[in-house]
């Protein structure tokens, strides 16, 4: 009786939806970082993500937006190094941006480490 009723579009339907969106976008404009880091992010396969978060990174490599979710998808994908490298660059690219600590706050935590270091990580994440 309190639940929300299931979304009438399944998730899965949107990512593809918005996939078919920005590939359209891309045409028109293959040039826009922000549009292959939505690309990276909607699209389902790690490998197509990866490369458009990578082809992001080439024509922006500040994008603090794209260098997150590109850690982000090392994390997902087991690649601990990876992510904290990708984060390091988010960090460097914006140092007040916060999903970017989060991130490497949750990599830390996935892992199995809590030190001092990922307390401070989180403490700086909420503030």
């Amino acid at each position: 009786q309190d639940q929300l009723p299931p979304p009438a579009v399944p998730p899965s339907a949107l990512k593809a939806k918005a996939t078919t969106i920005l590939r359209g976008a891309l045409r028109l404009d293959p040039t826009d970082a922000r549009l292959w880091a939505a690309l990276g992010e909607a699209t389902e396969g790690d490998a197509q993500a990866e490369a458009a978060l990578s082809r992001a990174l080439t024509l922006d490599p500040k994008y603090v937006l794209a260098w997150t979710a590109l850690g982000r998808l090392y994390t997902r994908t087991g690649r601990p190094d990876m992510a904290r490298k990708a984060y390091e660059q988010a960090r460097i690219s914006d140092p007040e941006f916060a999903p970017t600590w989060e991130g490497m706050a949750f990599l830390d935590l996935s892992s199995g480490y809590v030190g001092r270091d990922t307390l401070e990580v989180l403490e700086y994440a909420v503030h």
